[in-house]
């Protein structure tokens, strides 16, 4: 008798240990083949929806360095590759962080698309795209960032993008926008589409009034710790049919 309920004992922990490692394979079979299958999680939440940064200058030490930055990838997508001259160009751009530490990201609530001219160099802050016939001239400036005194940013347009994770903001390029910056969409032309992310401002810590909290003593940080510097994504390509095509 006794040795039947130690056989069954054996046998149920058996069972579970088995049903532990199928479903520890099933996990690591989903991670791999999810975003083959679901491409949107690739994607990543939106960056806007994510968490604004605490504030103050408790934040990770591995994000502060004064002589390193946060290492971080610019990705662009289109939600069409062949679209007729009257539709919009949705581009969705890829954030990725692929650092050891967060990475604060400076996102404006109303952030306009700014186009520019494959001749110019990128100057605004903020995403600006680049959209260029194939078959034209094309010429890159690439320009350094020039030093500004930080100035304060709204905690509400901040937000945290963790080590190693991404998110996705998607932009609504309109037929007008492209007119107006003479670039129109013609009839069996194709588009080279570029995203740039540019931002020069640190962000300025709030100045403290009498009887606020005294932030952390170490690491001593001097600003909001915004991510600063240029990246551009690699190009999308774009065709244009007409309605009938």
């Amino acid at each position: 008798m006794a040795r039947r309920r130690s056989s069954r004992t054996t046998s149920n922990r058996l069972n579970r240990t088995n049903v532990a490692i199928g479903a520890a394979a099933l996990m690591l079979v989903l991670a791999i083949a999810f975003p083959r299958v679901y491409p949107a999680a690739k994607r990543g939440p939106t960056c806007s929806d994510l968490a604004n940064p605490l504030g103050g200058n408790n934040r990770s030490s591995l994000s502060y360095s004064k002589n390193d930055q946060v290492l971080l990838g610019l990705d662009i997508t289109l939600e069409k590759d062949t679209i007729n001259p009257t539709e919009a160009i949705i581009a969705r751009v890829t954030f990725v962080n692929e650092d050891i530490g967060p990475a604060i990201l400076y996102l404006p609530r109303d952030n306009p698309v700014i186009l520019i001219r494959p001749d110019q160099p990128v100057t605004n802050a903020g995403v600006t795209f680049e959209v260029t016939r194939v078959g034209t001239s094309f010429t890159r400036i690439e320009q350094a960032l020039p030093a500004v005194v930080p100035s304060r940013v709204n905690p509400e347009e901040l937000h945290l993008l963790g080590s190693r994770a991404r998110c996705t903001e998607e932009f609504r390029i309109s037929p007008d926008l492209l007119l107006a910056a003479g670039v129109p969409l013609e009839v069996n032309g194709e588009y080279r589409v570029r995203a740039y992310y540019r931002n020069n401002n640190p962000g300025a810590q709030r100045t403290l009034l009498a009887g606020d909290a005294t932030p952390t003593a170490t690491p001593a940080y001097f600003d909001q710790g915004v991510w600063t510097g240029q990246i551009s994504s690699s190009e999308g390509l774009l065709t244009v049919r007409g309605p009938t095509q």
